[in-house]
């Protein structure tokens, strides 16, 4: 396995957090990461026509813990977007987009550069969650229970698009980096170059047999100290105080940190940073064991169907 791990892992923060939505993405009563995209204009696609991975139209859930202030006719920025039952359409292709200083961190640090076997980086996908109740008052957070981050997906890259010098794939035309949405307009009005990026899923894993190359993990644990999707340091109120295995400890755009304590490496991350990149080269086989336990959650895939 370890000759098949990404050449890099990235971890990518996306969603609701206390800037993006004003508060965190909700942990369902039984367990389901209600991932919520960021509200953008120009995007034609609005909370309503959202769903849970139950089933649930995401605009309710939206409603109830903004407290009204973001609507479910307010338009959203799908993105990354991994699962194809999110909302009804056919054809889907996983993808996710990157532009601004964004993208150009992750140009700088050779994501998605071309390799023997191709443009195999992992983006791993986390958020800021917070469990929540379903009261007779509407969906509340649980005030007990600070906000965490949480690993709630991946992307492997298959392919990488510019969409200054090309259009994007008959599949992606709706998403919000090929429209492009009014997000990715304010971010490339502050470049001098159009540097518009598509990173295209792999149809499957290179280092897990049978798992699709984009998805969502299932139903996650507030209380277990020991899931790996968990990125906050287990019993602190702090979510962005992590807990991470050594071998991370050249995680990049951190900042100075201190180093590993044993097998764990507790760094604080600061800042509004989206991009966080781990060049694997020398861990190979560290990788691979975390990877095996990252990806023994239950996972949902439905990158293959419409559903």
């Amino acid at each position: 396995m370890s000759s098949e791990v990404p050449k890099r892992i990235i971890l990518s923060r996306k969603g609701w957090d206390s800037r993006a939505g004003g508060r965190p993405s909700p942990i369902l009563p039984d367990g389901t990461l209600g991932t919520l995209p960021i509200p953008d204009e120009g995007s034609n696609i609005r909370y309503r026509d959202l769903l849970l991975p139950d089933g649930r139209c995401m605009g309710p859930v939206v409603e109830n813990l903004s407290r009204g202030r973001i609507t479910a006719d307010t338009e959203v920025h799908l993105d990354p977007d991994l699962r194809a039952n999110c909302m009804k359409r056919a054809p889907f292709q996983a993808a996710f987009g990157q532009c601004g200083r964004s993208q150009s961190y992750l140009e700088n640090q050779a994501v998605g550069s071309p390799g023997p076997s191709g443009p195999d980086d992992l983006f791993l996908f986390f958020g800021l969650y917070r469990p929540v109740d379903d009261t007779a008052a509407g969906w509340r957070y649980r005030k007990d229970h600070p906000a965490i981050h949480v690993i709630f997906g991946w992307l492997q890259v298959g392919e990488v698009v510019n969409l200054a010098d090309r259009n994007a794939p008959p599949d992606l035309q709706r998403h919000p980096h090929a429209i492009p949405s009014q997000i990715v307009r304010n971010e490339l009005r502050t470049m001098k170059r159009n540097n518009n990026t598509l990173y295209v899923a792999r149809t499957k894993l290179s280092f897990r047999a049978g798992t699709a190359g984009a998805g969502t993990f299932g139903p996650f644990s507030y209380d277990d100290p020991d899931d790996w999707r968990r990125l906050t340091k287990p019993n602190q109120r702090h979510a962005s105080l992590w807990r991470l295995p050594s071998f991370f400890k050249t995680l990049s755009n951190m900042g100075d940190q201190p180093g590993p304590e044993g097998r764990w490496w507790y760094p604080q991350r600061r800042g509004p940073g989206q991009e966080f990149v781990l060049d694997v080269n020398g861990n190979e086989a560290e990788a691979a064991n975390w990877l095996k336990r990252l990806f023994t959650a239950e996972t949902r895939s439905m990158m293959a169907s419409a559903g």
